[in-house]
């Protein structure tokens, strides 16, 4: 089934396999949600240029992309953590500035300290010489510089 949505308010969301959705992140009523499911076995890469091409569709249909998840899976291999950049990098671009929109980098519930550090990384070289006032969240936590320990929500 293909979800018709055309100018309207969207939560992007690329769930990777083995990766958990959390029912709080849920968008506001009037939102839409699209999300895109990394199938079993399928290459990350591939699974994230099939993200990036979601992304294009809806920024072509007009929709106002108002909250992102990431939600990723327990692994941190090399590829896993290239298609998360990615990701995470086309979310962020695709948050309008100046609207205070939120991404949320998202681990598996029992994560290993390498995943939870490595989504930390991302949030942390999102932010680096970035103009953004989007906040970014790492699980249940809004993310903090490590170098000024403020929010990293200004530009």
């Amino acid at each position: 089934m293909l979800l018709q949505y055309g100018k309207s308010e969207v939560m992007l969301v690329a769930l990777e396999y083995g990766g958990q959705w959390r029912e709080n992140l849920a968008p506001q009523p009037g939102v839409d949600l699209v999300m895109v499911v990394q199938v079993a076995g399928e290459d990350p890469l591939l699974f994230a240029r099939r993200f990036l091409d979601k992304v294009l569709a809806v920024i072509a249909r007009g929709s106002d992309v108002t909250s992102a998840v990431l939600a990723v899976a327990p692994n941190v291999d090399a590829r896993c953590l290239e298609a998360r950049c990615a990701i995470a990098r086309t979310l962020l671009r695709v948050l309008r500035r100046g609207s205070r929109r939120e991404l949320h980098l998202i681990e598996p519930s029992k994560p290993s300290a390498d995943c939870r550090a490595h989504l930390l990384a991302i949030a942390e070289g999102l932010t680096e010489n970035s103009l953004t006032d989007c906040e970014i969240h790492v699980g249940y936590q809004t993310f903090r510089s490590a170098s000024t320990g403020a929010p990293r929500v200004g530009g």
